[in-house]
């Protein structure tokens, strides 16, 4: 038996590779890149505007006068549906091809991380402009309206193009490209649809290093949505049939997941009144913890050497 071809169950081999000291050094040298460009491009920036105060709780309180457009409200959920009927339309043509449903509810996995999105929401001071007539959820106090189910619809394609790039068997190198394109994808998207109105961030936002768009956001939705697909992929043999209707609980608890491990620093600088050194360290270690969350998911879900980028499983 060949200890590196997958198992009938679909579990992935451990990879016996070791790391390589020009990827280490390439590692090292983006992260301090990194760092210097998020202290200079915030540095340079006038900070973020607190705005008022719970009085009970003294947390920031949500921009509830932002003014609501609903063209600029449609026009962001068309262009989120556009993604996901992309995504579905490529979902649909493998499960005529293979039989396998597990990347069709993978797609149709991402609007339901919608309810675990009203958490984070709350807690990392992202708020909803949406109408009366289009609230769908409520938690805390907080309206939720259409858009935040097409917000995270957004994420469709990302989730299959990762389960399809998996099924290549590619070198560990592709998915950290895969990882750092997801992320730029997010930044670009964002910084598109924020200044349509249609959501906004508030209070003590870290590393908003464009224009509106906190980027430690970005590193923990992208985390959590790979942690999805690789569980998928990996037990792709175990979900097969009914099964793979498994998926649709275990994205939403993926990213969740994501932002439990990786975000409390950036939750705290977001809730407080820290100096702008400090509330930029926090985001930092919410991004440097989100880096090791996904080298983790490639060593224990997908038994992969983080470092060794030119590993494929062998089967």
């Amino acid at each position: 038996m060949n200890p590196l071809r997958p198992t009938r169950t679909g579990l992935a081999p451990r990879s016996t590779g070791g790391p390589s000291p020009r990827a280490s050094l390439w590692a090292t040298f983006g992260a301090m890149t990194f760092v210097a460009v998020a202290l200079i491009a915030t540095g340079l920036r006038a900070g973020p505007e607190l705005g008022p105060r719970d009085a009970t709780f003294g947390l920031p309180a949500p921009p509830r006068d932002l003014p609501y457009d609903e063209t600029a409200n449609l026009i962001s959920i068309a262009i989120a549906a556009a993604s996901v009927l992309t995504a579905l339309y490529l979902a649909i043509r493998d499960w005529v091809s293979t039989r396998s449903a597990v990347p069709l509810c993978l797609v149709l996995s991402a609007p339901l991380i919608a309810f675990p999105g009203t958490v984070v929401d709350v807690l990392g001071g992202a708020y909803m402009v949406d109408g009366p007539h289009l609230r769908t959820l409520s938690i805390l106090g907080r309206d939720m309206g259409t858009f935040i189910f097409a917000a995270w619809s957004g994420f469709a394609i990302f989730l299959y193009l990762v389960y399809r790039t998996l099924s290549g068997n590619p070198r560990t190198k592709v998915l950290w490209w895969l990882f750092g394109a997801g992320c730029a994808g997010g930044v670009f998207s964002e910084e598109m649809l924020l200044p349509r109105g249609s959501y906004a961030y508030y209070g003590n936002q870290p590393l908003v290093l464009v224009n509106l768009l906190p980027w430690w956001w970005v590193v923990c939705n992208i985390v959590g949505c790979f942690l999805a697909a690789a569980l998928a992929y990996r037990y792709r043999h175990v979900l097969a049939g009914w099964r793979a209707a498994a998926v649709l609980v275990v994205t939403p608890m993926s990213v969740l997941g994501a932002y439990g491990a990786a975000a409390l620093p950036s939750f705290v600088a977001v809730n407080g009144t820290y100096p702008w050194l400090l509330t930029q360290v926090l985001g930092l270690g919410t991004v440097a913890l989100g880096v090791l969350v996904f080298a983790a998911i490639l060593h224990v879900v997908l038994g992969r050497h983080p470092l060794n980028g030119e590993y494929r499983t062998g089967g």
